[in-house]
């Protein structure tokens, strides 16, 4: 399955700036992976946000909350899901950048 997500970054307060930069790194290096194995099929940065527009595929909505949960980032994050269904002019567009 599809999912297109709307990720908003909002960090906690009592993070220190040290530790947010880290946490940044690690989740960055998770997220690295997960496109790696074609879990995260594309990102797009919101200009003057700190968010984004991506493309996930799981199994199911229960397996991708498994793989968005276990971001590190997770607990700092607003995500908005939207499953996606193949349209039928699907087959004439292509995914670019």
């Amino acid at each position: 399955m599809l999912f297109m997500l709307n990720v908003r970054y909002a960090p906690q307060p009592q993070l220190g700036d040290e530790e947010a930069q880290a946490l940044r790194r690690r989740h960055d290096e998770h997220v690295a992976r997960l496109a790696r194995q074609e879990t995260l099929l594309g990102i797009w940065r919101i200009a003057g946000a700190q968010a984004n527009y991506s493309l996930w595929q799981a199994d199911s909505a229960e397996a991708l909350h498994e793989v968005l949960s276990a971001l590190p980032l997770f607990p700092h994050l607003q995500v908005d899901v939207t499953p996606l269904a193949q349209h039928p002019l699907g087959g004439h567009c292509r995914l670019s950048a």
